[in-house]
């Protein structure tokens, strides 16, 4: 029978600490940004520094991030206020509003 060693999506609570040397996640996420991985981040229920695997050869590779495909000096859209109020209707029948007392109960 075949072994075949597989690999998970992001690096291991184990791989994080040989290559940082921190065991806090906090820390361990600080220094992985400072080093250039910025796609990291804290488990919202673990706590545990994930690094996707694939972010992380790519980096090591050598690659960066891609440019946007919009040039810098791209007029940006304008964006209109609605020219719009909310009507509200008010029914002849519906009693009228309440206002509190000063002791807490309302009063027609």
């Amino acid at each position: 029978m075949d072994t075949v060693a597989t690999l998970s999506l992001s690096l291991s609570e184990e791989e994080v600490f040989e290559l940082i040397g921190y065991e806090q996640p906090a820390t361990q996420v600080k220094r992985m940004r400072e080093l250039g991985f910025w796609l990291t981040w804290r488990h919202l229920k673990s706590g545990r520094c994930i690094v996707p695997r694939a972010h992380y050869l790519a980096v090591c590779a050598g690659a960066r991030p891609q440019e946007s495909t919009a040039p810098a000096d791209a007029p940006r859209p304008k964006v209109k206020p609605p020219s719009w109020q909310p009507r509200v209707k008010r029914d002849a029948n519906a009693l009228p509003a309440t206002q509190p007392s000063a002791k807490g109960g309302a009063k027609p």
